[in-house]
């Protein structure tokens, strides 16, 4: 409980994606994340904005489209 509590604010996955995400962006490229999570969403949204322009967009999905989602993403 110590080692998390002394992380703070602390989220290294974050970092990892924003040093990946700036190079991107700096060339003037556009990136699209894509999550099923509105929590996520959400958490991106407001991380992302203090660095880059964010735009958010929800659909709902039926488990249908999930399905179809989940095969191409294997494929």
């Amino acid at each position: 409980m110590q080692a998390a509590q002394a992380l703070g604010d602390t989220d290294t996955k974050f970092d990892e994606f924003l040093r990946h995400l700036l190079p991107v962006v700096e060339q003037g490229r556009r990136v699209i994340v894509f999550t099923f999570s509105r929590p996520v969403v959400a958490y991106l949204h407001c991380r992302l904005a203090e660095h880059v322009r964010v735009d958010v967009l929800y659909e709902k999905f039926s488990p249908r489209t999930k399905d179809i989602v989940d095969l191409i993403g294997h494929l």
